[in-house]
């Protein structure tokens, strides 16, 4: 009984593996701040792990326009 139980587990485990390899979409509001600028650093270094669904910015336009050539997300809001 405490094989089938430790088996289980062991699956548990590899089917959470398994999920966590899949691409995660995200959406980064204030994408141009510095904690957007962080986690745009860190979506560059596992492009096996994230995409880019879309970017928000409010003032600084020129640098979410530079993001999303990079990032080319499916959406890019700017607030007014």
């Amino acid at each position: 009984m405490n094989a089938l139980i430790d088996t289980d587990r062991s699956t548990d485990r590899n089917t959470h593996r398994l999920a966590s390899t899949e691409i995660q979409s995200i959406t980064i509001l204030g994408s141009t701040g510095s904690i957007g600028v962080s986690t745009l650093d860190v979506v560059a270094r596992h492009p096996d792990r994230y995409r880019v669904h879309a970017l928000t910015g409010h003032t600084r336009i020129a640098e979410l326009a530079e993001q999303c050539r990079r990032f080319t997300p499916a959406r890019a809001i700017v607030a007014n």
